[in-house]
């Protein structure tokens, strides 16, 4: 329980409050009709003193209660907020009023045991100031109620409209995801329709002839065109053809080996011959496909049965690869022919 500004009784409420209680304690236990004791000038000696008296114990409470909202560890729970305002508001101005009332019936030389104050005025000034503690408490506690259901309401509206908020922004994202998921499959689909229309023309080109000289003869190799698509850590990475000098097929990849750096595929390597231009690359062995831009000096070097080729690598390096002697045949008619 939090503790902020209350508001309880004005002073003028204070005074007309006091002045009641005044009235109460003097003629409580009167013998005189009330219409004859207004006559005595001491009746209305009586009335000033109850009324200061009672205004004091009065203020005193809304002081006292206004000092117990000022510390947070008195209002933590309901329980420790009565009880303090018992001890202060109730148990001090009891012992006030014995206090002050001792005093001026001694001071005017009436003996404070027989004048009859204990069984008469003090039970109605307990009472009274018990009440008084009450209303208080009451005033308290309504005030905090209705705090803490305003900022019950508020935190309430303002989860309602996180909620609304964050559901139009799912809603948002889900078709965001959509179109991002529709747009990535049309890319796709595009690119692997070009790649198919520029395999196709180099395949068409590749088979024209003209005739010179009463001899058929081939025409020089198609430039070599498109690119591979390897799929990278964020993006789809896209590599043209002239830059691979190799691919080899390791631990269940196709690492592929360009002017640069290496990449690799999670496919088989007959996989990606299919979608390469067959003119162009050849494979010499079961793991490895050559690129014919970089074979350095002609087909290779004859070994036995077997033949030996040299390849271009960055940095002013080689790697020479053995061709088996079951392949040796096809390689030869694939480097000797300018098409497929």
């Amino acid at each position: 329980m939090q503790t902020h500004e209350q508001t309880y009784f004005s002073a003028r409420g204070q005074v007309i409050t006091a002045f009641f209680v005044a009235l109460v304690i003097v003629l409580n236990n009167q013998s005189i009709p009330v219409l004859k004791i207004i006559r005595y000038l001491g009746f209305y000696v009586s009335v000033a003193f109850s009324w200061l008296f009672a205004w004091m114990i009065i203020h005193f409470i809304a002081w006292l209660s206004k000092s117990i909202d000022g510390f947070p560890r008195w209002n933590k729970t309901y329980d420790i907020r009565f009880v303090m305002q018992m001890i202060g508001g109730v148990a001090v101005p009891c012992l006030a009023a014995v206090a002050l009332a001792f005093g001026f019936l001694e001071g005017f030389g009436r003996d404070f045991r027989a004048s009859g104050y204990l069984t008469h005025e003090f039970p109605i000034i307990c009472l009274l100031i018990l009440i008084m503690n009450l209303t208080y408490l009451l005033l308290h506690y309504r005030q905090e109620a209705n705090r803490l259901a305003d900022e019950l309401n508020a935190k309430t509206g303002a989860l309602r409209k996180a909620v609304l908020d964050g559901q139009i922004w799912k809603k948002r994202t889900l078709i965001l995801k959509q179109k991002l998921e529709t747009a990535k499959k049309d890319a796709a689909g595009i690119s692997k329709r070009l790649l198919e229309t520029e395999n196709a023309l180099a395949a068409l080109e590749a088979k024209l002839k003209v005739r010179s000289g009463g001899a058929d003869t081939l025409c020089e190799l198609p430039k070599l065109r498109g690119f591979m698509e390897i799929q990278g850590a964020l993006s789809i990475d896209k590599i043209p053809y002239t830059e691979i000098r190799y691919i080899e097929y390791e631990k269940r990849r196709a690492w592929v080996y360009t002017s640069k750096s290496p990449h690799f595929r999670r496919t088989s390597l007959q996989e990606i011959q299919k979608s390469l231009p067959a003119n162009w690359f050849f494979r010499v062995r079961n793991n490895t496909i050559i690129n014919r831009m970089y074979i350095i000096d002609g087909p290779g070097i004859k070994k036995g049965r077997s033949m030996e080729i040299t390849l271009r690598l960055p940095k002013k390096q080689t790697k020479t690869l053995t061709i088996h002697r079951r392949k040796v045949a096809a390689y030869l008619e694939w480097f000797s022919l300018a098409h497929v």
